[in-house]
């Protein structure tokens, strides 16, 4: 069961999602994520660990970020959030 998201998050989320469609299936560094929301890496570190956290990505066995696969983040559009 995934908990719900703030709005900064769903943003991140949201970013995530695009970079890795526009990238060739790459997921964002922690940095790209912070220069796109103009932060530090420290706090994307942590708004990684919070979506982590809160079931909406994991990490795979060489330690990248990727999606889990449901209909929730199959609803989250392109720069648009949440469409339904």
């Amino acid at each position: 069961m995934k908990l719900p998201l703030t709005d900064r998050e769903l943003e991140v989320l949201v970013f995530m999602k695009d970079f890795h469609r526009e990238n060739d299936q790459l997921p964002p560094a922690c940095t790209e994520i912070a220069r796109r929301f103009g932060k530090q890496p420290t706090t994307a570190v942590y708004w990684a660990m919070q979506l982590e956290k809160k079931g909406w990505i994991t990490k795979n066995a060489v330690g990248k970020y990727r999606f889990v696969r449901d209909e929730e983040l199959a609803g989250l559009g392109a720069r648009g959030g949440v469409q339904g």
